[in-house]
């Protein structure tokens, strides 16, 4: 198989995988089931590898849509699989450090002094606002592939995957699981913090999603260890980059949704202010090393470097 028939987010999602492998390997006795993550990763890095090939050599609309969309639809599954990695790599919980970052920065806690404000409209404003991250990638997407301007789709697919991968990456340095557990009292926030009408059901939604529920016992233990850099600010910010520097419509939603979701971290107690500038360093750190790397990358196939312009 042909190296140069893999795009750039197909080269960063082989070699990503392949570390995860390597780390499944390595940590073998503290992962639950590392034999099947391992095998896991190295099917999925077949699959790319044979994806790739075959949507290069004309085999059709099938592998053609699949080489397309596998990158949004498995990102997911990474994420997940880092949930199981980290508490084995990095066992201790240091919410302790970036409580004392924050308090430093601020006086005191960001989240409590916020909580002074707090209203069911704002409450159910800002968690409809948080579930967008979900969305402003898609959107930016579809306005890509309607435009048929699929240069910019393959480079801001690197792009947010790299960034995904680099949080992921993150939650290694400093695992810990937030202010709504460590500051605040986790099954008291649907009474503290009341929306109106859809708040319960989409944190239930974000729980579940990371692996807790506001019903078990035990949910600090089961809750996944993300809260450093803040993914939500980090990718939010490369949607919004993408979308103003490809002057698509979609910015003029993308900048004031983002914002409010941004700030809907702090507010909703998924995250500590230093995770917000966490996520700003690495928002830095994706789209400069971003481009290096997918330029190099498209010289190593003989391809031209990516241009705004026309793209």
């Amino acid at each position: 198989m042909n190296p140069k028939n893999l795009r750039a987010v197909d080269m960063i999602y082989v070699l990503f995988h392949l570390l995860l492998t390597a780390v499944n390997l390595a940590f073998a006795s503290s992962i639950p089931g590392w034999l099947f993550l391992a095998v896991f990763n190295i099917a999925l890095v077949l699959f790319i590898l044979f994806a790739a090939r075959n949507a290069g050599e004309g085999g059709g609309r099938v592998w053609a849509v699949l080489h397309l969309f596998y990158p949004a639809a498995m990102i997911t599954v990474t994420y997940k699989q880092i949930y199981v990695l980290v508490p084995a790599v990095r066992p201790g919980i240091y919410d302790n450090v970036l409580i004392a970052v924050d308090r430093f920065l601020f006086g005191e806690d960001p989240t409590v002094f916020l909580f002074r404000f707090a209203h069911p409209v704002l409450t159910e404003f800002l968690q409809i606002a948080y579930v967008s991250f979900y969305l402003l990638p898609i959107l930016l997407a579809v306005a890509l592939v309607r435009r048929r301007r699929f240069a910019a789709l393959d480079y801001t697919a690197f792009l947010i995957i790299y960034g995904f991968f680099l949080s992921y990456m993150g939650y290694f340095i400093l695992p810990a699981i937030g202010p709504r557990f460590s500051l605040h009292d986790f099954y008291a926030i649907n009474i503290e913090l009341p929306g109106i009408l859809l708040t319960n059901a989409i944190r239930d939604f974000v729980n579940v999603g990371a692996s807790a529920s506001s019903t078990h016992p035990d949910a600090a233990r089961l809750i996944q260890r993300d809260v450093f850099p803040s993914g939500h600010t980090l990718v939010t910010l490369v949607s919004i980059y993408l979308a103003i520097r490809l002057r698509t419509r979609t910015r003029y939603v993308m900048i004031p949704v983002g914002a409010l979701l941004i700030f809907s971290t702090v507010y909703l107690r998924y995250h500590y202010v230093i995770d917000i500038i966490g996520g700003l360093v690495f928002f830095g750190l994706t789209i400069t090393t971003g481009r290096l790397i997918h330029d190099s990358w498209q010289k190593f196939r003989g391809l031209p470097p990516f241009r705004w312009e026309g793209a």
